[in-house]
């Protein structure tokens, strides 16, 4: 991996981090388990109707 992709890989994770803080907030940790569940079934569906 180069230099510049290192670093661009740093922040997306810092970016990453922060849209999860914002999007799960005020979700247990269980609520997100199940919403994650649930969007995988979703994706799946979608696949598979392809």
């Amino acid at each position: 991996m180069t230099e510049k992709a290192k670093l661009l890989s740093v922040e997306y994770n810092r970016v990453s981090m922060q849209m999860n803080e914002i999007f799960y907030k005020g979700f247990t940790d269980n609520e997100i388990i199940q919403f994650e569940i649930l969007l995988n079934k979703i994706l799946k569906n979608l696949t598979e109707s392809e």
